[in-house]
């Protein structure tokens, strides 16, 4: 999908703003001049200026091209319905995964993935399985990732 600069500018300078309001409710550091608020602000007036530059060449490009124009790939009806299915696992492997574990919730959406990308079951399931259990030993064991143990809690190891 292109998205104009108009639109990334608006975006960008509407993000600034929110940081800079809430960067206000930051308590000052007592004893120095600068507190927590100094530099998410300075990000903040860095996003302006970077909306404002969009804003300058989105301006210009205004009657070359639509605000937002889909891209090819957005014709494709299984292509649309794949984007869609990754981020409908991601929300509910958010949504579940603290009370359920990573395990079984990365095995059933790799799973539910590779079936709906036409891989063949058992190729699908062999991929889930040990997908699962290699990214969970390096994030867990090597590099102390504390993911969500869930209903395996009694075999953590």
């Amino acid at each position: 999908m292109r998205i104009s600069d108009l639109v990334w500018a608006f975006a960008i300078a509407l993000l600034a703003a929110l940081v800079l309001v809430h960067v206000q409710s930051f308590p000052p550091m007592p004893g120095q001049k600068f507190g927590p608020a100094v530099y998410p602000g300075l990000i903040a007036c860095g996003l302006l200026v970077c909306a404002v530059l969009l804003l300058a060449r989105g301006w210009k490009a205004r009657r070359q091209a639509a605000l937002i124009e889909p891209m090819a790939w957005w014709r494709d009806r299984d292509l649309v319905v794949g984007f869609w299915l990754i981020v409908a696992v991601l929300a509910a492997y958010t949504a579940v995964s603290e009370a359920i574990g990573f395990i079984p919730v990365a095995i059933v959406a790799l799973l539910a993935l590779n079936l709906a990308f036409r891989v063949r079951p058992p190729v699908a399931l062999a991929v889930a399985v040990l997908g699962t259990l290699l990214v969970h030993t390096i994030f867990y064991k090597g590099l102390r990732v504390p993911l969500p143990w869930g209903v395996l809690k009694s075999l953590a190891w």
